[in-house]
């Protein structure tokens, strides 16, 4: 049942916190494994929340189906480029939207003024705990590292007093991790809109800026229209996607989820018709 959280003047059901006022859901706490099975429909104040999906981590089924009919691609397109960019997880454990901060980008938008600060801005980007050098596999400087979640929102915290806009700029967000310096191609009219609606934990306002950013990018539709995932990967990720194997990742769960393109929603939310 739910419980009133006299503090923040939400509603608290086990899994998520509501406002009863906007009828939108926060950020998933780590009680949400034990609520498998929240009702995925609430009223509160004569007032209908939004669906919760089962895991309480991906996009309405609904937004799905007006996102692959925009860009003309099938379901199994867009939900193999979210499972490979975060592994099917909008959410850290303690919550938050998954950021990633990208010090390279700082130093780029603020001309190396803040170089000196390796671990907020640097002409080099950040590495995992390993990387190769000459061939061979070295143990990467922990400064050089990016590190866990919590890294990612110290940095930016840090990066934002010195620089609001860059701070924005340099890092992707969310169920995409679209970078904040593509905000007017997500339709945005700055990097802290952007940034901020992303903040928001709308995960259909993460698609929707998705939509908009491969709209806007015809090489990068184009791409996903021919399943030439190396290509997209390469537009999408960067030069170094190999590293990751972002482009064999994204094959791999398009096969997935071209057999079951519904995987993880209910019933319920399958049958309701998109708008």
């Amino acid at each position: 049942g739910k419980q009133f959280d006299e503090e923040t003047g939400l509603y608290y059901y086990g899994a998520r916190y509501m406002n009863p006022v906007t009828s939108l859901w926060y950020g998933v706490d780590k009680l949400t494994e034990k609520y498998p099975t929240v009702c995925g429909y609430v009223y509160t104040l004569d007032n209908p929340v939004k669906f919760i999906d089962e895991v309480g981590y991906k996009p309405s089924l609904s937004a799905l189906r007006k996102a692959a009919k925009k860009l003309g691609v099938e379901l199994s397109v867009i939900r193999a480029v979210f499972q490979t960019e975060t592994g099917g997880q909008t959410y850290t454990k303690d919550g938050r939207i998954k950021i990633l901060y990208e010090r390279h980008y700082f130093s780029k938008f603020t001309h190396g003024k803040y170089d000196k600060d390796r671990d907020i801005s640097a002409p080099t980007r950040f590495k995992g705990k390993t990387h190769k050098e000459k061939g061979k596999e070295v143990a990467t400087p922990e400064i050089d590292q990016y590190g866990n979640p919590s890294n990612q929102y110290r940095r930016f915290e840090k990066a934002k007093k010195l620089d609001e806009e860059a701070a924005y700029s340099s890092i992707s967000y969310g169920s995409f991790q679209i970078m904040g310096s593509n905000y007017k191609e997500a339709g945005y009219k700055s990097a802290k809109e952007f940034g901020d609606a992303m903040f928001s934990a709308d995960e259909d306002k993460m698609l929707d800026a998705f939509t908009n950013y491969i709209s806007a990018n015809h090489a990068m539709r184009k791409a996903l229209l021919n399943h030439d995932w190396a290509t997209f990967a390469r537009l999408y990720n960067g030069p170094s996607y190999k590293d990751n194997k972002y482009d064999t990742k994204m094959a791999e769960n398009y096969k997935i989820f071209s057999a079951d393109p519904f995987k993880g929603y209910k019933e319920s939310e399958i049958k309701i018709p998109s708008r």
